[in-house]
């Protein structure tokens, strides 16, 4: 059985306001959702969120830019608000529809991000011989709107080389960020816990991934997973893999662990390979092993219809091919 709880944080007053919840089934109101985070195409991420037949109370406090949405999502066992969250960010614009002529909806676009690392800006002046790990750190705490840093590789600090002169720094977050980033072959992004920066695995053919995904089996079959530990197998996958210009994209059922930079698997399946056409050339950027590393996360979901999608797709591409995949991103 599917499981969600939608909530509002009033930027103003600090009061949550509760929009779905899975517990008042089949009282809660209807919200369909759509989130995306996809590493090197956007600095930010976003959610698109109807929400039906509200009551006036409810419509009069969702139109302030700045209250915070958190959407969790799941399935009953083990369901819990905060650890099945898969998105958290802000309402930039709120707008109204009257759908079917019965239907009163409320339209939420929410972005992750934006006054962190788009609508902000970072100048200082550092001296010679400085980390670019402490350039990071002061612009987290020295930019116009203060960034949470999440988490910053150790790997950083050890491939960080000592900037060999004074430098001045003035921009967008995201784009500093992001730079430090590709240089040292990792990833940035930003979610609902602050600022990352951090490698996607390793090119160790040995990489034990996080999650691996397959088909459903029945009990009486006997599963010899075929890399990594058999209790991450995870048998969720929905159709068939589809190969992409960079890597492979897929859907399994909704699950909130997945993360930009995890590395997941794929086993028991077999992935549609894109066409070779005869004046075109395309690169086979798929792994013997099945091991990958997520670049992408969507996830779409209705909390009232039972046969609409409640499903999360996963973007990925090889541990090796990612040198090549960050190179457009790197500054020399």
């Amino acid at each position: 059985m599917r499981a969600w709880l939608i909530s509002v944080t009033l930027l103003n007053t600090g009061e949550k306001i509760t929009l779905a919840d899975s517990r008042w089934t089949p009282e809660s109101l209807r919200v369909t959702f759509e989130t995306e985070l996809v590493y090197a195409t956007q600095a930010i991420s976003w959610c698109e969120i109807e929400i039906y037949n509200p009551n006036l109370t409810t419509q009069g406090v969702l139109l302030n830019f700045g209250d915070t949405v958190t959407v969790s999502a799941g399935y009953q066992v083990g369901f819990s608000e905060q650890n099945n969250v898969i998105w958290q960010g802000q309402i930039f614009q709120a707008t109204f529809e009257r759908r079917d002529v019965i239907n009163f909806v409320v339209h939420l676009h929410c972005l992750c991000g934006l006054t962190d690392l788009v609508q902000n800006l970072f100048t200082g002046n550092v001296p010679p011989r400085t980390a670019i790990t402490t350039v990071v750190r002061r612009m987290a705490a020295e930019a116009q709107n203060q960034i949470t840093l999440s988490y910053l590789s150790p790997k950083l600090d050890a491939q960080s080389t000592l900037l060999p002169r004074g430098q001045a720094f003035a921009g967008k977050p995201a784009d500093i960020a992001g730079r430090v980033a590709a240089n040292a072959r990792m990833v940035s992004y930003f979610d609902n816990t602050g600022l990352h920066i951090a490698p996607l695995g390793t090119t160790d053919a040995n990489q034990v991934p996080d999650i691996i995904y397959g088909p459903s089996f029945p009990n009486n079959v006997t599963k010899q997973i075929s890399n990594g530990n058999a209790a991450s197998y995870t048998p969720t996958l929905l159709g068939t893999p589809q190969q992409t210009q960079n890597g492979v994209s897929f859907d399994v059922l909704m699950d909130s662990r997945v993360q930009i930079g995890k590395i997941i698997a794929l086993d028991f399946s077999v992935i549609k390979l894109l066409p070779i056409y005869p004046n075109g050339q395309v690169n086979r950027l798929l792994t013997t092993d099945g091991t990958y590393a997520v670049v992408g996360i969507r996830h779409t979901g209705d909390t009232y219809v039972a046969e609409a999608p409640w499903r999360t797709s996963i973007d990925a591409v090889a541990l090796s091919f990612w040198p090549t995949y960050v190179k457009t991103y790197a500054t020399t």
